[in-house]
C-alpha cells in the first residue's frame, strides 16, 4: 500500500469516529514502519496530544532517531522500552524485559497518574507473543485496553498480519476493542 494511502485510511477513521477510543491495528510488515508514523504524527502534530509509545521491538534510541528524521515531535511522547537494553534519558523508562508485565502495568499506571495521556500506541503484540504465552498476552491485553477505557485514553494496538502467533490471538483481542483497522 502506499504511504498516502495508508496515512488517509489512519486519518479518515481517526476523525470520523469520535466515539471509538481502543483500536486494534492489523498490518503487514511493509506497512508496519509508515503505519505508525501516520499516527504518531497525527496525534502529536494534528491533535496535539501527548502520549506514550511502549515498544518491544526496537530500543529507544533507534525508534527516536528514526522519529526524528521523520519530524515527529518526540517531545510529546514519553517512551517505555521493554527491550531490555537501558539508556539513560529523561524522556523514556525502561523495564527489566518484555516478560515483565507487571512493571509494565505499574508504570503505565504511574505515568498516566502523573501526565496527561491522550494516547497510547502498544508496539507491538506480535513482539510481545514472542516472549509470552498466548493466553498471558490475551489477558494482559485485555487488562490494557480496559485500563485505557477507564482513563479515556486513544490506544492503538499493532498487530502484525503475517505472523502466525499474530493470527491465534486476533479473534480473541477483536473482542476488547472499539474497531479494528487493516491496512
Amino acid at each position: 500500500m502506499k504511504k498516502e494511502e495508508i496515512k488517509e485510511i489512519l486519518q479518515k477513521e481517526l476523525s470520523s469516529n469520535k466515539e471509538n477510543r481502543i483500536y486494534l491495528l492489523v498490518t503487514d510488515t511493509e506497512d508496519y514502519h509508515y503505519s505508525i508514523l501516520s499516527l504518531l504524527e497525527y496525534f502529536t502534530d494534528k491533535l496535539k496530544l501527548e502520549g506514550i509509545y511502549i515498544t518491544f521491538n526496537r530500543p529507544y534510541s533507534t525508534i527516536v532517531n528514526k522519529l526524528k528524521g521523520d519530524k515527529i515531535d518526540t517531545s510529546k511522547i514519553c517512551f517505555i522500552d521493554c527491550t531490555g537494553k537501558k539508556e539513560s534519558n529523561e524522556n523514556c523508562f525502561f523495564i527489566d524485559g518484555p516478560q515483565s508485565l507487571t512493571e509494565l502495568s505499574i508504570l503505565i499506571t504511574s505515568i498516566t497518574d502523573s501526565k496527561n495521556v491522550g494516547f497510547l500506541l502498544f508496539d507491538s503484540l506480535s513482539a510481545l507473543l514472542v516472549y509470552n504465552k498466548k493466553d498471558i498476552v490475551e489477558r494482559f491485553t485485555h487488562y490494557l485496553m480496559n485500563k485505557a477505557r477507564l482513563f479515556n485514553t486513544l490506544s492503538f494496538f499493532i498487530i502484525l498480519k503475517e505472523d502466525e502467533a499474530s493470527n491465534k490471538i486476533t479473534p480473541n483481542i477483536s473482542l476488547f476493542c472499539d474497531k479494528i483497522i487493516k491496512i
